[in-house]
Formats: C-alpha cells, structure tokens, sequence
C-alpha cells in the first residue's frame, strides 16, 4: 500500500489457539461451537486480508489440523504451527497469552487482530502515521471498565507486578486490533512479551490466591501496555492511535469501518446466523467443507 508518497509493506496476523481441551466456560474458545469460530475466522480473514500484503497465521497443532479438516479457502499466505508447549502450564485464565507470543515473534510492521475483528476498509492513512495503532483506549474511571483495577489490586496485593508498572495507569488500551507501524519501535514490543512471560511465572505460582483470575488479561494484555507507552513518553494522536472511541463508536475515522464481536456478541444466535448468510452469499460455506 502507498501512503504519502512512501511505500509500507504491511502484514496482517492472527493468533488460533486451540488447546487439549477448548470447552471453557460451556463453550469453544469463547464460541459456541468450533464452527461458529471457524465461520468467523473465515469472514474475519477473507474481509481484512485484502487490505494487506501479507496475511499469516499463528496457530496451535490442534487448531491447525481442525483448520485443514474445515476445507475452504482461508486467506493465509502463511501459517506457523506453534503454542503447543503453552498446554504444560498455561492456566485457562491467561487465554490471551497465545496473541502475546504472536507479537513476540515479528521481526517486521504488522497488525494484529482478533479472529472476531474485521477490517472492513483498511487502515486510515492518519494512523499509518502512528508508530502503534489500538483498537480504542479505555479509561479505567469509566464504569464501563472495573476489571481493570480488580486485576491490579490482585497483583499488587501478591506482590507480583513488574516494575515498569509503578502506578495504576488511567486507561487500558483494547487490543482487539493492534499494529506496530514502525520497525525501529519493534523493541517496545519485544520487551512488553517478556514482561508478561516474566509476569505469569510468578503469577502461575499463586494463581490460587487470585479474587478474580478471569479479570487476568485485562492486566497483562491492555494494562501493562499502557505503562510502556508512559514510559516512553509516547503521546496519544502523536506517536499511538485508536481507531474507535471508548464506547466503540467510530467517530474518529467513519469512512473506515471495523467492527469487533467482543464477548457475548460473538455466542448470541443472531450474529451467528448473520456470518453463515454472508458467507453462504460469498460462496464460502459449504465450499468443501468437512464436519469439525
């Protein structure tokens, strides 16, 4: 893509892990069922990945083999098998961990996003400028967002925090999609992976002692990175962007659109239905497919 006069070669990147046992909390991956996540990965990839040069994957075995199984014609210009160490010691909690190591592995610009996400139109030029782009910032005073100072007094009550975070940060950055735009910037990154590898080992050894454990990712993904910007001094509409405000709504950039089914979104029947019609409307549904 040419933007301003100078080229970017941009790479899109997603995070599949699919551990021995996927059923968390009565469902797959925070899905109903291993084929509402496929259908979703399907749209999500086939929508987003024309928007870039390249387009890989950062999968499990497991969730490697069932993505073979399904069939049809996934957008992937490259899929590392990775993660399957994680199922020795990651806790079910730590869920988020997976896209964390898939940060940790670029060695060039790229964006991330979750199989759930969808860059509808690309990426505004404005925040190509940026040297990271976020899906929105989250201001912890909002009600909006109490898992945030849950999971940091947890932490700070056990004494397990790293030592970049001195304070409670004012906001969380969501990162349902999140791109390092500048390669010399790259080592921001490399260094928040290690702090939070660092941080679930000693997290790990009192996982028990947790209030609320599920309010985990929270902290190390959306918390920990919001200290690495203050330490850096790097400013938001300067050096980092969002591409939606903190109610979702896309105020900053209409003419790009980009929706994310966080949570109960993605289970509820009638979004659900909604991806099978597109993709039933693109031909991709039943294209080859196998049961999985």
């Amino acid at each position: 893509m040419t933007i301003f006069n100078y080229i970017i070669i941009m790479k899109l990147v997603y995070t599949l892990y699919v551990a021995k046992d996927p059923a968390i909390n009565g469902n797959f991956c925070g899905y109903n069922s291993s084929e509402d996540l496929f259908n979703m990965l399907l749209l999500s990839s086939i929508s987003s990945a024309k928007h870039f040069d390249k387009c890989e994957l950062y999968c499990s075995k497991r969730g490697y083999e069932m993505l073979k199984k399904d069939g049809r014609p996934f957008p992937f210009t490259d899929i590392i098998v990775c993660f399957d160490d994680l199922e020795t010691w990651l806790m079910p909690h730590n869920w988020a961990y997976p896209k964390i190591i898939t940060y940790s592995m670029q060695e060039e610009p790229f964006v991330h996003i979750d199989c759930d996400a969808i860059i509808c139109d690309g990426l505004p030029p404005a925040l190509l400028q940026m040297k990271f782009i976020f899906q929105q910032k989250e201001l912890l005073s909002s009600p909006r967002h109490p898992f945030y100072r849950i999971a940091y007094n947890d932490s700070k009550n056990l004494g397990i925090l790293p030592e970049i975070i001195t304070e409670l940060p004012a906001y969380g950055m969501c990162m349902g999609l999140f791109g390092c735009i500048e390669k010399d910037w790259l080592f921001i990154v490399k260094a928040y992976c290690e702090t939070i590898r660092l941080y679930l080992l000693k997290q790990q050894k009192v996982a028990g002692e947790l209030t609320c454990s599920f309010a985990q990712p929270h902290l190390f993904e959306q918390l920990f990175i919001s200290s690495f910007l203050q330490a850096h001094s790097l400013k938001e509409n300067k050096d980092f962007g969002t591409f939606l405000t903190d109610n979702l709504k896309n105020k900053f950039y209409p003419s790009y659109r980009f929706s994310h089914f966080l949570a109960e979104h993605k289970r509820s029947k009638h979004i659900s239905y909604s991806i099978k019609k597109e993709l039933i409307q693109l031909g991709l549904y039943n294209y080859s497919r196998q049961k999985i």
